[in-house]
């Protein structure tokens, strides 16, 4: 986030800095230690009502490191066309629509993400 975690006490606090502070000292109730990661969320909330859709990962890639753009363009090309997104595992936002004839625009902002240390950006 650009800066040192605060407390989540504090009027000015993101969720962020709550979430670093239930990490880093282990303060989680167990309801939130299930609902605080995505895979987990999304079971508890079609155990809560199985009518609600949830996005499901289809399939996980691994391109080689550092990758490039024709890297990803193949390994993404059998999915083209179809219901599908590309992200990285981080919040980077350089997410590319599978759907969208045009996808290989947003595959070289993929890839400098995908090429990017995001640990010293965003912690992750």
């Amino acid at each position: 986030m650009g800066r040192l975690p605060r407390d989540p006490r504090r009027a000015d606090a993101a969720i962020q800095d709550l979430m670093f502070d239930r990490m880093a000292h282990d303060r989680w109730h167990p309801f939130q230690r299930e609902v605080v990661d995505k895979a987990r969320a999304k079971a508890m909330a079609l155990r809560l009502d199985p009518r609600v859709r949830v996005p499901e990962t289809h399939a996980l890639l691994n391109p080689p490191q550092p990758c490039r753009v024709d890297d990803l363009e193949r390994l993404l090309e059998p999915y083209a066309g179809g219901p599908f997104v590309a992200k990285p595992t981080h919040s980077c936002g350089a997410i590319v629509d599978l759907a969208k004839p045009n996808w290989r625009s947003s595959v070289p902002a993929l890839q400098r993400c995908m090429n990017q240390d995001f640990f010293h950006e965003l912690r992750e």
